[in-house]
């Protein structure tokens, strides 16, 4: 019966022009050239924020304009705050207690402690009682300490709910010192990056402290000062362009790929070949077959959007900025293709094999599932494997690119993804294992498929 209704539903929603079922159109060499240039050591891992992420965004931007397709280029500034760990330190000349292994902060996730410096300021150490708050606005302008001998205990958290009244009465930070030990494997990164706009900021340090050794330092010191300098803004950068349709009625197909990675450290340079210098390639390549199209008979109908992330990396941030802050209607989208990572093997394929996995094409509409698969069977014909196609596989891999916030406003996505390798998010994820062959019959597929979804006779229903 299933197989039955399939074959009756492509009949009458698809519609393919043989002439755009192009076999091989995006040359290998040209994604090759491209993964070497954007892993190259020039662009520093690409990061967002930084000068690697600028020089990886000005490649792309000049190669659209060298193959004049910058007409409609554009810009998003997507801005960051970058929250590195162990940046804060209690001290008093050369008498220091750190953070992640003598304290840490207990602000919440959303709300970030701002540069702060606090000089020369007295601690008054308080007990616990019904009334407390009695005479509180006496201590303007100094530190409140409690101490409690069970880190366990429910006070503890009724103390940091009353942070605003502490505020109002002009105390500089609360201190609670507890039995707690070393926290210096309390955090695995040294730095997250957040939004700026997911996040609240504040002046007002809660400190969760080690007793035995915040009582040792008071009585080496009878004053300290406190400084905070963990926070940096900085600003992403996404990148779109827009081929508009001959016969457009507004509808878009978005097809995209993050261009960041991860950076680099006193390992090295993380070169991210695969993570996503393949994906970016690809979609560099595909830009200029489509700009080709320009005033012949095969130019796309609709709009298609070619748009390069920022910040995949530090979870999904440029996409998730960008289906927040649109700048186009983003339910006038026919459906986004991603690509991330298609120019290795996994284990469970040998090279030479021309194989993808694909996911999520049926998760909110099952037509753009039967497109992929018509596409595929009249072009490339590649290997299309489904076993990453469940919404709650354990990998979680359709949550982790970024087709995934497009999921979340209801856009049909599909997600292209070769596997994970021995290489993943490390240094060695270099350009000489990248098979740009298997790359470019990838990129040649997703390139039909992108143009079959941009006729007008292909929007998907949802």
């Amino acid at each position: 019966m299933i197989i039955k209704k399939v074959c009756f539903t492509l009949f009458f929603t698809i519609v393919l022009s043989s002439s755009f079922l192009a076999q091989n159109v995006i040359d290998s060499a040209c994604i090759h050239t491209k993964i070497y240039s954007l892993a190259s050591t020039e662009m520093q891992g690409r990061e967002a924020g930084t000068l690697g992420g600028d020089i990886a965004k000005n490649y792309i931007l000049d190669f659209l304009k060298s193959v004049k397709a910058d007409k409609n280029t554009y810009l998003q500034k997507v801005p960051l705050v970058q929250i590195y760990n162990g940046k804060c330190y209690f001290f008093n000349k050369k008498d220091t207690l750190k953070e992640n292994i003598d304290f840490y902060i207990a602000q919440k996730k959303t709300a970030k402690l701002l540069p702060l410096e606090l000089k020369n300021n007295k601690i008054i150490l308080l007990e616990f009682s019904s009334n407390w708050k009695n005479n509180l606005n006496k201590f303007k302008g100094k530190w409140i300490q409690f101490s409690f001998s069970d880190k366990r205990d429910k006070r503890i958290e009724e103390l940091i709910q009353q942070k605003e009244y502490f505020i109002q009465n002009g105390i500089l930070g609360l201190i609670i010192s507890i039995p707690i030990e070393t926290q210096s494997t309390f955090f695995s990164e040294s730095k997250k990056t957040y939004l700026s706009q997911d996040l609240s900021y504040e002046n007002f340090p809660v400190i969760l402290i080690n007793n035995n050794r915040f009582e040792q330092f008071l009585k080496r010191n009878k004053k300290i000062s406190f400084t905070h300098k963990n926070t940096q803004f900085v600003n992403g950068f996404n990148i779109y362009t827009i081929f508009p349709g001959i016969k457009s009625t507004g509808n878009k197909t978005v097809l995209s790929a993050h261009y960041d990675h991860l950076g680099s450290n006193q390992r090295g340079v993380y070169y991210g070949a695969d993570d996503n210098a393949s994906g970016t390639a690809a979609l560099m390549c595909i830009a200029h077959q489509i700009k080709k199209l320009e005033n012949t008979a095969q130019q796309n109908e609709e709009d298609i959007v070619i748009a390069w992330w920022t910040a995949e990396e530090k979870g999904l941030l440029g996409s998730s900025y960008f289906t927040q802050n649109p700048p186009f209607d983003i339910q006038k989208i026919n459906a986004v293709i991603n690509v991330d990572m298609i120019g290795r093997y996994d284990t469970n394929y040998n090279p030479p094999n021309n194989y993808i996995y694909v996911i999520g094409s049926n998760f909110i509409s099952n037509q753009l599932h039967l497109i992929n698969e018509e596409v595929n069977n009249n072009g490339e014909k590649l290997i299309l494997d489904y076993i990453y196609n469940l919404y709650d596989h354990p990998e979680d891999l359709f949550q982790r690119s970024d087709q995934y916030n497009f999921h979340l406003q209801g856009i049909p996505s599909i997600f292209f993804f070769s596997g994970f390798h021995s290489d993943y998010h490390t240094i060695y994820d270099t350009p000489d294992k990248i098979d740009a062959k298997k790359a470019s019959k990838i990129a040649s597929h997703i390139y039909n498929l992108t143009l079959n979804l941009s006729k007008t006779k292909n929007q998907i229903v949802r």
